[in-house]
This record gives structure tokens, sequence and C-alpha cells, in this order.
């Protein structure tokens, strides 16, 4: 217990480093991008607010890679003291040093996990609607937004008041085949007394007897669909909570992506903090840099090396799983497990 709290104590210092190093650098990059517009905004205050709410979003991205560079370091700082060499010599071996690293990564998937789900899509949104309520004439676009309310496709060319007024409202009905049914339009809907109204509605059936059309100056629209969900649908964020990803995917919450982009993104949030887990794996190499000349340097390229390759391939399938070419627990687990196998047979090999 007490060298596993050594080990720990090392790797999590480095990890807060590299942490560190990382977040500030993608943080400096942001803000030279979006400084100026920042400044004019009002000065330094809303250079401090852009950069605190910006700032978990990037250290949600940047874990995995920071837990690499941490392991990969803390392992060649014990090789090169000969401390890997004197914990041998007392029977402990490589999978003892690595599972104290895993035991210390663990604590940092849950908290990863944690600010991922919790803090990043608060501040994020926090950010667009602040953002957003800078730029000159938000309104005055018109971008025409699409989202799903069950088998009704919604249309909508501009959201106003935080949602509760919209803008060329196009609601397209369909039966359980997908067969359109109904057609319906309307100048402007507003939510008021905890409904939506209708205005100048021309709504247009299809069925085999033929197409009827009908007019009415007010209707009122039978949703669950709220001001909030719109309001979301025009200024989309990249982080979504587990529960909003439920929802989404259970019909409590309409959103404009495919049913397998929610799903894949689910996955991907069980998924993505297990990552600094598997990268204490890949790091496990170096801890046999002194076994062969060169093997440090040898054992450092080759982590940092597959660390990378995970993180491309994991980009990649992702991509595929949320543009539904692949499925989704394919898209996100499989790299995953891929790559636990191929640090596993590393360190088994190495180990002999």
């Amino acid at each position: 217990m007490i060298l596993a709290g050594y080990i720990s104590k090392l790797f999590a210092a480095r990890f807060a480093i590299c942490l560190a190093a990382l977040a500030s650098l993608l943080q400096i990059l942001d803000l030279l991008d979006n400084a100026g517009e920042a400044l004019e905004r009002g000065g330094g205050a809303v250079l401090l607010k852009y950069a605190a709410l910006r700032l978990p979003s990037i250290v949600d991205q940047v874990i995995p890679i920071s837990v690499l560079l941490a392991a990969l370091i803390t392992l060649l700082a014990l090789v090169q003291s000969n401390e890997i060499v004197a914990m041998r010599s007392f029977g402990i071996t490589v999978y003892k040093i690595v599972a104290s690293l895993a035991a210390a990564s663990l604590a940092i998937a849950i908290l990863h996990f944690l600010l991922s789900d919790q803090i990043a899509p608060r501040t994020e949104r926090a950010f667009r609607d602040w953002w957003s309520a800078g730029e000159t004439a938000p309104e005055s676009r018109r971008e025409r937004f699409w989202l799903r309310d069950g088998s009704t496709v919604v249309a909508v060319d501009r959201v106003m008041d935080d949602g509760r007024e919209l803008d060329g409202l196009s609601l397209f009905q369909r039966d359980d085949s997908g067969k359109l049914t109904a057609h319906l339009v309307a100048e402007q809907a507003m939510f008021r007394d905890g409904e939506w109204r209708l205005f100048t509605a021309r709504r247009t059936e299809l069925s085999e007897a033929g197409i009827r059309t009908t007019v009415a100056p007010i209707l009122i629209w039978p949703t669950h669909l709220t001001p909030a969900n719109f309001a979301d649908v025009a200024k989309p964020t990249e982080s979504l909570s587990l529960r909003r990803l439920l929802d989404l995917l259970t019909g409590r919450w309409a959103g404009p992506r495919s049913k397998a982009f929610y799903e894949t993104r689910l996955h991907r949030k069980l998924a993505f903090p297990a990552a600094s887990i598997v990268m204490v794996l890949l790091a496990a190499p170096v801890a046999h840099g002194l076994r062969r000349r060169g093997g440090q340097a040898t054992g450092l390229v080759v982590g940092l090396a597959i660390g990378f390759c995970y993180l491309f391939v994991d980009g990649m399938m992702l991509a595929l799983g949320q543009a539904g070419i692949l499925p989704s627990s394919l898209a996100v687990w499989s790299p995953l497990l891929f790559f636990a196998s191929v640090g596993g047979a590393v360190l088994i090999h190495l180990e002999g």
C-alpha cells in the first residue's frame, strides 16, 4: 500500500502538470482566434469570462492524452532512477506497478465522467447563450432548423424570445410506415399559457381520397416540445449530459440529429473516461526500459505511438458511428477493447 501510494502521488503530480500544460496551450490557441472580438465586447473582464467558460470543455478533451504522458513520464523517471530495478529485486512485478497507476487513473476516470456529464454541458450552454447574446442582431438571421417530434418532422425558419416565438413553422406528419399524411404551415407560432398557438395556419391532408386543404387563423398545436427545446436546437452544444442523451433517445426531448448520432454519443459518454485506464496500459513498455539497449527511448516512442494511434482510430470510428455507418456500440467500444488488449498483450510479452 505504501508503494502504491508513492507511485500514485508521482503519477498524480505529473498528470496535473501535463493537464495544465495542454489545457493552457489549447486555451491560448482558442483565445488567439477570439481575443479580438472578446476585447471589443468589454475588455479584459469579458476575456476572462470567455476563458473560464471554455476551460471545462477543453479539459474534457485533453484528459486522456494527459494520462498517457503522465504515465510515460512517471515510469521513465522510475526507470532512470533505478527504482524499477529496486522494486523488482524485492519481487514486485511490473504488473503491480502498472496496477498502482491504473488505480490512480480510475479515480481520474470518475472525475472525468463527472466533468463531461455535469460541468462541461452546463458551461458550454452558458457560453453559447452569453456569446450569442452579444452578437449583432442575432434574431435577424434566418436559418432553418429541423427536429423530430415523434413521427412528425418539424422545421422552423427562425427562433426568437428564447424559443417562445417561432417564424416559418412547418410540420410534416407521417404514419407508422413513414408515409407523409399531412403538411401544416404556419407563419408564426407563440407559446402562451402553456400551449403553442399557430397563426395563419394552412393544413394540407394527403389521403387515397385526394388532397384537402384547410386554413385557420389560429390553431392549437398539441406537442410536448417546449420553448427550451427550440432554444437548444437553435443554439446547439457539443457537450450533452447523460440525462439529455437518454431524453433524446426516448423521445422526451427533440434534437436535430439522427438516432444513430445520439446512440453513439451515449456510448461515448460512458466509454471515453475509461480511455484513461487504457492509456496506462499503453505506457507500460517504458517500465522495461533497462532490459535492452535503447529500451527507454523505444518504450517511450512505442507508448506515444500506440496512444496517438488509439485516439486517431477512436475519432474515426466515432464519426462512422454518428453517421450510422457502423453500430454505435461497435464504433465506440471496439477501439477501447482492442487497444486495451494490445496494451495488455505487450505488457505480458515484455514481462514474460
